[in-house]
């Protein structure tokens, strides 16, 4: 199975440096040219399950598009598990335009189970779950950027993926500026290992730092790992093949 994690940044197209953070965000409505850039690179990839982190779901900015199920429709895929980022108890996720702020996974195969879990702590409080084939456990997240509530969700983390005993994957944005040591104690809980793909993945047009990560239980085999160098997001995309172990 090939696997893709991608922070898409909302589709803003800000891929060559930090002023595209300011000319993009003077304007009021996005162009769509750049998700269907990110979308054609993404089928281009042919992946099975893909994780999309910091989508707009629809809102007025996005022109009402929805750019989770576009994304999906584009690969002709059979399911998709979509959540606001701030999560279902926040009262950010009932605001305009802040409730169309989400990550989501998609996928090739039918979801057998999704679950939306609410971390305490952070404002981004989102942990979607879902199980692929009845066979595979998938979880996506996006972490705080303040350390101290970064080091409480990865706590909680460990938590919440331990309950699950089926082969599992864990990727997402995890912002961990502190480098890999801030996974150290979350691998030793929850017995996984993490894929390295000897690239850092941010920002994308002069990476210097790898903030995305994918990990995953002994019971998953990883066959090849890769960063393409794109410029469509201010983040680079991990591609990863694996297989489950029989």
């Amino acid at each position: 199975m090939r696997l893709l994690l991608y922070n898409v940044c909302y589709c803003m197209g800000v891929g060559d440096g930090y002023k595209d953070y300011v000319i993009c965000n003077k304007n009021i409505a996005l162009d769509p040219k750049a998700l269907n850039k990110i979308a054609n690179f993404i089928k281009k990839q042919s992946p099975h399950v893909v994780g999309l982190v910091e989508v707009d779901t629809g809102s007025i900015r996005s022109q009402r598009i929805d750019q989770a199920e576009y994304i999906k429709e584009k690969l002709k895929f059979n399911s998709i598990a979509s959540f606001c980022k701030y999560g279902k108890k926040s009262r950010i996720s009932k605001l305009p335009y802040f409730r169309h702020l989400a990550n989501s996974i998609l996928s090739k195969s039918e979801f057998t189970k999704v679950t939306e879990h609410d971390f305490k702590t952070g404002k981004k409080k989102l942990v979607i779950e879902v199980e692929v084939d009845n066979k595979l456990a998938i979880y996506l997240v996006h972490l705080s950027l303040g350390k101290k509530a970064r080091t409480n969700q990865i706590k909680e983390l460990a938590k919440i993926v331990s309950k699950n005993n089926k082969p599992k994957i864990v990727l997402g944005d995890f912002n961990t500026f502190k480098g890999d040591d801030e996974l150290v104690n979350f691998m030793k809980k929850t017995n996984m290992g993490l894929v390295k793909h000897d690239l850092e993945t941010f920002p994308s047009w002069k990476p210097n730092r790898c903030l995305d990560h994918i990990l995953h239980s002994e019971s998953i085999k990883i066959n090849k790992t890769s960063a393409p160098k794109v410029k469509f997001s201010d983040h680079l995309p991990i591609i990863v093949d694996f297989s489950v172990k029989k």
